[in-house]
Order: structure tokens, then sequence, then C-alpha cells
């Protein structure tokens, strides 16, 4: 109860600090908090939560509808501004927008706050080095989701608040930074059996998530290579996922199914006829189950949400193992390996013993295997995927123009 207590005081500093003078004679000030063992143990947890919690149920649902991989079930007009997109933009003062680019800087400075303390503290060498890989990971994490959902992003926050904003590719290096710096730190120094349990738990592991995430930014920026090596140390039967109860429940069924229902799966994943899965793929029922309604405004054919979101209490992977075989094969096919590329696409085709049941469960691809292209739509087709064209707002937010390109890796 002490440390849940410590989490919840912790997020209330750092998200109200600025807004209100709240004089608790009995609250610790942050500088206490911060100068504590205990207290970065609360932050590490807060961190956690802020994102699968609140940044999760902001991301999902508003980047899916503007790549039209889920639709309105219901009206709401700020719902509806995400579904139309496009040259009309969006309303800068859109509560969903605001709370994308809102909860994002939040992990981002919380974590950047972990970092900033952690060597001020007088504590074991192998508890260190695990806030530190934790606080890396969960900062590379932010700064990657704001750079696909917006033009420039800060990477470090100023208390003076002159932020500098940087660009994708300055954003990217970053992020390959923190997550390399995460694992060598954990390789120079794994962390004690204090830290995974105080702040892990039993399912989040943090190394093989520096490695997943090290592989994926690798393979956006282009190091095809070290995508590939990256890839190659995750270890695909290890459980990372964030977890949720009744207390906290999981917030894409709280958005899509628990309140009001306003999300949901558009068709065959919202791709383009010809892209469309095949019929006997079995991810189409893990994740959907049949509907006969028309999404709002759009008229898009939607189906009920499933897989990881329609229970409050349902986990939601960090990572999923078909996503570590697709970059794979794309950095394969991206360096003229076409082989290689093939021979994992077919094993997210025939998989049927993944560890969180996401099995499509098909036969071997039949496509043309000597031809770059087909293969490339074959790995874009099994993310379900990655989506091709960007799709811009023209609108202005906090000086900046705001650009999304959403990626829900279903395999």
């Amino acid at each position: 109860m002490k440390k849940y207590k410590l989490t919840i005081l912790f997020i209330s500093l750092l998200l109200f600090s600025c807004e209100m003078d709240l004089n608790n004679p009995n609250a610790a000030t942050e500088e206490e908090t911060l100068n504590s063992k205990e207290g970065l143990f609360a932050l590490s947890i807060g961190i956690k939560y802020k994102y699968s919690s609140d940044a999760l149920k902001n991301l999902l649902p508003m980047s899916g509808l503007t790549t039209r991989e889920i639709a309105l079930g219901f009206p709401n007009e700020n719902t509806k501004e995400f579904q139309k997109g496009g040259e009309n933009g969006i309303n800068g003062e859109n509560a969903w927008l605001v709370g994308i680019w809102s909860e994002l800087l939040s992990v981002k400075i919380m974590s950047e706050k972990l970092l900033k303390n952690v060597e001020k503290i007088n504590m074991e060498a192998d508890i260190k080095s695990g806030l530190i890989a934790y606080a890396s990971f969960f900062k590379a994490i932010a700064i990657g989701k704001l750079i696909t959902h917006f033009e420039y992003v800060p990477i470090n926050f100023s208390e003076e608040g002159n932020s500098e904003f940087y660009n994708k590719e300055e954003c990217m290096i970053e992020i390959l930074k923190l997550t390399s710096d995460g694992i060598k730190i954990l390789e120079e120094t794994p962390f004690s059996d204090e830290f995974k349990n105080a702040i892990l738990g039993k399912n989040f592991d943090l190394k093989n998530c520096l490695y997943a995430y090290l592989a994926r930014y690798n393979l956006i920026y282009g190091n095809y290579q070290e995508a590939i090596d990256n890839a190659n140390k995750v270890n695909i039967n290890s459980i990372s996922i964030f977890e949720y109860d009744a207390s906290t429940a999981n917030p894409i069924f709280q958005t899509g199914i628990g309140a009001q229902s306003f999300v949901k799966a558009v068709d065959n994943f919202g791709l383009p006829q010809n892209l469309h899965p095949e019929n006997n793929d079995a991810r189409i029922g893990f994740y959907m189950s049949p509907d006969t309604m028309l999404a709002v405004d759009s008229e898009l054919p939607i189906e009920n949400l499933k897989g990881f979101f329609d229970e409050a209490n349902k986990f939601i992977p960090v990572f999923l193992p078909g996503e570590i075989y697709l970059i794979k094969a794309e950095a394969y096919a991206r360096m003229e390996d076409l082989n290689s590329a093939v021979k994992n696409i077919n094993i997210v085709r025939k998989k049927t013993d993944d560890i969180y049941g996401v099995n499509a469960m098909l036969p071997k691809w039949n496509g043309n295997e000597n031809n770059k292209e087909e293969i490339l739509d074959e790995i874009y087709k099994r993310r379900s995927k990655y989506i091709k064209k960007n799709m811009y707002f023209m609108k202005k937010f906090y000086k900046i123009h705001v650009f999304l390109i959403f990626k829900i890796q279903f395999s």
C-alpha cells in the first residue's frame, strides 16, 4: 500500500506542479521523493502506469482511426476529426490530440527525472543499472511514439520551458542511443532481484524489450543489418506485457468496448482489397468478432474488437513475436537477401505456437520469391499492418505541424 500511495503521489506531483499550488503539509516534496530509493521506485512504477494506461488510451484508438484500421461505432466530435483527417486537418485543441501529446510528454519527462536523479542516491550498482535501463527504455518509447505522430519533438525537458525541438532523424538517433545504452549497462551490471521484484515483476523482460525496440528502430532508420542482429537476440518465448486489473482496466477496453464502444475494428484490418488477408487466416478470428454495423460517417464495414482488448483485465503485449520475424524479413528484403526474407515470412504465416496465441495457421507463401516488391507487399500485409501512405494534418499544434503514421502490429 505504501508503494501504491507513493506512485499516485508522484504522478500527481509531476503532472500538476506546474498548474496548481497544492499546499499539503503531509505530502513529500518532489525533491524529497527524487532523493530516496523508495521515491525512485515509486517513480518507476508510475512511468509504466502512465504509458500503459493513460498514453495507450489515446494512442491506439486515435491513430487507428486515422489509418482506417478502426472506425467509429458511435458519434463523437473529437474522434470524428481523427477519422476525417486529410486536408481538413485536426483542431489543435482536440482533446484526443492533446492527450497523445501530453501523456507521452509526461512519460518522457518522468523518465528523464529518473535518469537525472538515479546517480545522486547511494544505491547498489545492480539497482542503479536496472533503473537506468528502465528509464532509457521508456524515454525511447515516448520519443518514438511522439515522432511518429508529430513533425518535431523535444528530446530533453527544460525547466525554463524552452526545450529544443528535433526532427525525425535526430529523434531516431536518440532512440537508438537510449536503447543501446540500456542494453550496455545491463550487460555490464545485470539488475538485482530486488529491482526485478519491485519494478518489473515476473512478466516484463526488460533486456528483451530493449533488443526488440532496438531492432524495430534500426529497421525504421535503415540500419538493416543492425536490425537483424538485434532481432536475433530477442527471446521469442519470453513474456513482456502491460498488465491490467479491476482497479486499472485495459485502456482499449475502456475506450473501445467498456464505455460507449465508439471504436470498432474495420473489416480485413483496414487493408485495401488487393491485400485482404486469406479467409482462413486465424488472426481474423483472434482480433475480431462479426458485426453488421457500418461506421459512422465513413460507412466502413466494422467488426467488434477482440484479441487483447475485449475484457477489462486483459494484458497488452509490449511487442509481439511476429513483429520480430517481420523486422528480419523486411531488413533481409531491403538488403536483397530475398530467400531469407521469404523464410521469415513463412515462419509468421505457418505459426501455430505463438506465446500469446496470435497464430495465422496458413500454408507457406505462394508468391514470387524472386520479386522484391511482392515480398515487401506480403510483409506489409502480414503486419496488417504497416500503413504505407502518410496521413498529414495541416493544422498547427503547439507551433508544430502534426502528422501521423500509425503502425499496429497484428502478427
